[in-house]
């Protein structure tokens, strides 16, 4: 399933001449969004601003808190919004976490203090419960005795608490910093948290689970598998069924997560979210079903760090690539956080050194679940009836088909001529609604009653702007349009010249869409390139476009490639064709024509009757006969028999004495002259 942005990024406040740091961002069961933000002039103050899912802003931006720092913020499934931050306590002097909530419309509801105490309490964490509730946590120095430690307290929905505080770390030794918390459907909660050389290696990252009450179901759960180095900044989120994703910074290894069960047990190995170690502050976001997106900064420096983002299925399978998120690449982009909508969109927001007035600014980008598009394969085949040789030309759907998406179908080239062998506009929509994984496209083709090669037309899908579809594989097809017309001098299997001389015994069909080639002269075929060697030894090559290769005199190698070919080893025009010459003839992929002979003469026939004439005809190297022809001077009788020279069936002229070696065909399995694959002129 693949991601792309749905639109450009574009920035969260207004142009104002202040500076604003440190977004945070949460998304309601509808994916409307909203962004809160740290917004300094003279000192901190706290704003947020709400979006439609679609980033159409819902107002302008909303006060929340003036004097505070480290916003943190939850949406309530009605799209009800709380954000805990540290406030100076006028009551207690010290630095408290604050709770302010608004309601769905932007209202301002009752704020409320999750813990008042002497000392500093920082890093405030909070998730929204299901049933409106809240929990919080943050880190407070100094009360556990031994340095920080993180301690939580749970509150009903109308503020009120509805147990006190407790300590969330069992091991207090050192410190224990940056709580983060994650609820499922029941309201039980996982808060994670990095703790200071606890297992004697810098930081390494640990979690606890909790049931709805606050109760302790688990002991600490050590979260990272990697112990060299630090482990910190870690980011958790639950599923609706308390499954729970952690992710967090490894300074060896880059941007990993781990995934764990119900019961805090993990299962997974660490999963590996980036391709680099020059990594820093991950961000997490999962929906009810537990597919997860992980946002993170990757550069070498602070100067040249971006923002990249990557989708998760629940199992841990990436989703898409690494996607970089923000399109302005001069100054610093730094922190940043990402909603992860219902339907599998999402929205990133980060802090950007800005251009103008001020030097810091808050910017978003979102992203779309998009289906990937191709043509069913790359190439078709199509007769000059309009009736699909095959498979019928399709455009198939994978990925996101619950959402309507669109490309264009254009004409790419091809040697068909739009008008006069088909009728297509040069470009045009293909739709898809939703649940529609396949469309099938009709060609009209026109019958031109013309007597030619097989013609081509290239087709390519492209992209849309707000189409929804990323195009995958097969973006360009060929369509191959069969002539079925028939050589003058007649209905349906009447030849050129009239069919052959009852004495030759010879009455095929020729194959469909192979010219003959009737006189010596060799005039030029309608829709192929001539390519003429020496009168000496010459090797031929072709392309794939099809051409009508002619080696002329000499023992020569034509090797037509792919496309619909004439070739020719002998210099029609003389008097004794491909006598003492050995011409080799590879048609390669593509339906082929093999001449031996024309309206006048045999090919490679020295007239000498008492010798089979073995030093002078044409080695077939890979003829199939259910496509390629072999062309011959229709006034004699042949036969077919076992090669006197290496391997394969030889082509015999009937002499009356001791038969004429004409060619050795390889490749052909069984051959048979009054089959399709022989034409006379």
């Amino acid at each position: 399933m693949s991601v792309i942005k749905a639109g450009a990024e574009f920035r969260v406040a207004p142009n104002l001449s202040s500076n604003q740091f440190l977004p945070v961002i949460g998304a309601d069961k509808d994916g409307n969004f909203i962004v809160a933000w740290e917004d300094y002039v003279n000192s901190s103050v706290v704003y947020a601003r709400r979006f439609q899912r679609d980033g159409t802003p819902l107002g302008d931006r909303l006060l929340l808190a003036q004097e505070a720092t480290l916003p943190a913020i939850a949406i309530g499934p009605n799209g009800d919004i709380a954000i805990a931050k540290t406030l100076q306590n006028e009551r207690t002097y010290s630095a408290d976490i604050s709770v302010s909530r608004f309601n769905a419309s932007g209202d301002r509801r009752p704020a409320f203090f999750a813990v008042e105490r002497p000392g500093v309490q920082s890093s405030a964490a909070i998730a929204t419960r299901p049933d409106g509730s809240y929990v919080v946590a943050w880190v407070s120095q100094g009360q556990d005795g031994s340095g920080s430690g993180v301690y939580a307290r749970l509150f009903n929905a109308d503020g009120s608490p509805s147990r006190s505080e407790f300590l969330v770390n069992v091991t207090t030794q050192r410190n224990q910093i940056d709580p983060a918390i994650a609820v499922d459907s029941s309201g039980n909660f996982v808060i994670t948290w990095s703790s200071v050389a606890q297992d004697d290696s810098g930081f390494n990252v640990y979690a606890r689970r909790f049931n709805a009450a606050g109760t302790a179901l688990s002991a600490e759960i050590p979260v990272n598998q990697t112990t060299a180095g630090y482990q910190n900044s870690a980011a958790v989120r639950m599923d609706a069924a308390g499954n729970f994703v952690v992710v967090w910074n490894c300074e060896t290894k880059g941007i990993v997560a781990r995934r764990f069960d119900a019961t805090g047990r993990p299962i997974s190995d660490e999963i590996s979210i980036s391709q680099t170690s020059e990594t820093k502050l991950p961000s997490l976001d999962m929906d009810a079903a537990g597919n997860f997106v992980v946002t993170w900064l990757e550069g070498d420096s602070e100067s040249t760090a971006e923002v990249y983002a990557r989708r998760f299925s629940a199992d841990g399978t990436p989703l898409s690539d690494s996607l970089s998120v923000n399109a302005t690449t001069e100054g610093i982009q730094s922190f940043h956080a990402v909603a992860l909508q219902p339907d599998g969109d999402f929205v990133v927001t980060w802090q950007g050194e800005a251009t103008d007035v001020n030097k810091y600014n808050i910017y978003a980008q979102r992203f779309e679940v998009a289906a990937e598009v191709a043509f069913g394969q790359p190439i078709y085949t199509i007769g000059e009836d309009g009736a699909p040789v095959g498979a019928e030309i399709t455009i198939t759907r994978t990925g996101n088909l619950q959402v309507a998406s669109s490309v264009v179908l254009e004409v790419a080239g091809g040697t068909a001529t739009n008008g006069q062998d088909y009728r297509l506009p040069s470009a045009e929509f293909v739709n898809f609604v939703p649940g529609e994984f396949r469309k099938t496209i009709s060609i009209p083709i026109l019958q031109d009653g013309l007597l030619e090669v097989d013609e081509t037309l290239e087709l390519r899908l492209v992209e849309v702007a707000g189409g929804r579809s990323l195009l995958h594989s097969n973006t360009q097809t060929t369509v191959t349009i069969l002539d079925d017309d028939r050589p003058m001098g007649g209905g349906p299997g009447n030849l050129p010249g009239g069919n052959p001389p009852s004495g030759g015994g010879n009455h095929p069909n020729p194959q469909p869409g192979l010219p003959s080639v009737d006189e010596p002269s060799l005039p030029p075929v309608p829709g192929l390139r001539t390519l003429r060697g020496s009168n000496r030894k010459d090797t031929l090559t072709g392309t794939n476009a099809g051409e009508m290769l002619v080696g002329l005199r000499g023992n020569d190698r034509i090797n037509a490639r792919g496309g619909h070919d004439i070739l020719i080893g002998v210099n029609p025009d003389h008097r004794t064709p491909g006598r003492k010459e050995i011409d080799q003839l590879t048609g390669g992929a593509g339906r082929d024509l093999f001449v031996l002979g024309d309206r006048q003469r045999v090919y490679y026939n020295d007239g000498n009757r008492s010798r089979a004439g073995l030093q002078d005809h044409a080695l077939i190297k890979d003829f199939n006969r259910k496509q390629d022809a072999i062309q011959l001077h229709g006034a004699l009788d042949y036969r077919l028999g076992a090669s006197p020279v290496g391997k394969g069936t030889a082509i015999f002229l009937e002499t009356g004495r001791t038969d004429e070696l004409i060619a050795v065909v390889q490749g052909g399995g069984k051959l048979n002259l009054n089959s399709s694959a022989f034409q006379f002129v």
